[in-house]
């Protein structure tokens, strides 16, 4: 079972702080602009965002989902994941 392509919004210095293992990293505002992008890597799988906060996450899923991705929202992004499971 393949896994899904993981794409982190967030700008280049949170991405340093996060730094999920295997993502690609778009910032939001270029997300438009560089679509082409995450087509090259998501070799036909799910494609989960995220971001500090779900917000733009949340509107990059829509937008993601308008382009016809299967795209899907990691909701509260990493502030609530990590309060949740702290050792992530």
């Amino acid at each position: 079972m393949a896994h899904n392509h993981l794409l982190e919004l967030t700008t280049k210095a949170r991405y340093a702080e996060v730094n999920p293992e295997g993502a690609q990293s778009i910032p939001h505002p270029e997300l438009r602009q560089r679509m082409d992008e995450v087509r090259a890597v998501q070799n036909g799988r799910k494609v989960s965002v995220h971001c500090a906060s779900g917000v733009r996450s949340y509107l990059a899923t829509r937008v993601l989902l308008a382009e016809g991705f299967d795209a899907r929202n990691l909701s509260g992004g990493w502030l609530t994941l990590k309060a949740v499971h702290p050792h992530i």
